[in-house]
């Protein structure tokens, strides 16, 4: 008797539980493995940064931040770091150490 009466609580228990894993797996699903979860990402199917509602950075953003790094660290952009460069604020060869050659005339 008491068997019958346990059966039918433990089967509403278990139809409750898988209930709520559905909703939690769905609330937390990150199709595109980039950290954010779907329901939060604007680009759900292709990985992006956080800073980007998710959504990957296009071309110009990232030539941006490459230009802000090399820009901090190579005020003439000659390709030669400032602490290395003998001319930091003249354009000039990495073969000349940053600075521009200079061609003598006779």
């Amino acid at each position: 008797m008491k068997k019958i009466f346990y059966l039918p609580i433990i089967a509403l228990l278990s139809i409750s539980c898988s209930q709520q894993q559905n909703l939690v797996k769905n609330n937390f699903q990150d199709s595109d493995l980039d950290g954010i979860h779907d329901s939060r990402d604007a680009c759900p199917f292709e990985p992006g940064s956080i800073f980007n509602l998710g959504c990957p950075e296009d071309e110009s953003m990232k030539l941006s931040a490459t230009y802000d790094k090399l820009k901090s660290t190579d005020a003439d952009l000659d390709g030669v770091p400032d602490d290395k460069d003998e001319c930091p604020n003249l354009y000039g060869s990495p073969f000349n150490q940053g600075c521009p050659f200079v061609i003598k005339v006779d």
